[in-house]
């Protein structure tokens, strides 16, 4: 069940809200925990073996020039019986809001130019994944309720929304630096992060290289190379 989470209490009644603070949720322990277990089953596994890391209760993976990550939210973000959860990708040698490369994955989803909600995966397509400035103003943190569903449901749920983002991974893999760029060319103007991320999309072409995690710029890396010879080529 897809909710927004501009104000996450919003969709619980004021009666629900006043059983939560007096402590009367007392089936969200057993039903958080199996809620967990199978998210972790239906999605953290499959994605842990296709090389993602784990890092809390989202997930990152860093191959090559691309940064990927299911970021699931915490602290505002948490009610009881849902979870507030995204999706983003960015190339690895873009700087971040600080102006920095990131040594890692970010956990920050405001540092990738691509964020999408996770709860329209299985509905979404390339089209719908372009560059939008305006999403990093209120990252798409939409809502998923399980407390009222059965187990069956929440996995097949899961599962429909772990097979968009394999389809979302794949999407990811095949844009192009020149197709990245041309998506943000129109916004450069507007939003600062934008114009930030075309520059260093612009230098790479220009000058055959990429910046490191140090802000220095170095030779792109070998695509035919290793993954992890051409991770290296960035320390």
């Amino acid at each position: 069940m897809r909710m927004s989470v501009s104000d996450p209490k919003r969709t619980f009644s004021q009666s629900a809200i006043q059983r939560e603070y007096h402590g009367q949720f007392k089936g969200d322990l057993v039903q958080k925990q199996e809620f967990d277990e199978t998210f972790d089953e239906v999605i953290t596994d499959v994605l842990v073996r296709r090389g993602f890391a784990q890092r809390g209760k989202s997930l990152f993976l860093s191959e090559g020039d691309r940064q990927l990550a299911w970021i699931r939210g915490a602290g505002r973000f948490a009610v009881p019986g849902s979870i507030a959860h995204l999706v983003c990708f960015r190339h690895s040698f873009l700087r971040d809001k600080d102006e920095l490369v990131p040594k890692a994955a970010p956990g920050d989803a405001g540092n990738y130019p691509w964020v999408s909600s996770a709860e329209l995966l299985p509905t979404t397509s390339a089209s719908d994944w372009r560059f939008n400035p305006s999403r990093l103003m209120g990252l798409p943190y939409d809502r998923y309720a399980y407390s009222d569903l059965s187990q069956s449901v929440v996995r097949s749920d899961l599962s429909n929304r772990r097979d968009g983002f394999l389809r979302y991974i794949d999407w990811a893999a095949g844009l192009l630096h020149g197709d990245a760029e041309a998506q943000m060319r129109p916004f450069a103007g507007e939003y600062w992060i934008a114009g930030l991320w075309l520059d260093d999309y612009e230098k790479a072409k220009s000058t055959g290289e990429i910046l490191d995690r140090h802000g220095c710029f170095r030779p792109k890396p070998d695509d035919d190379a290793p993954i992890a010879e051409r991770q290296g080529d960035l320390n």
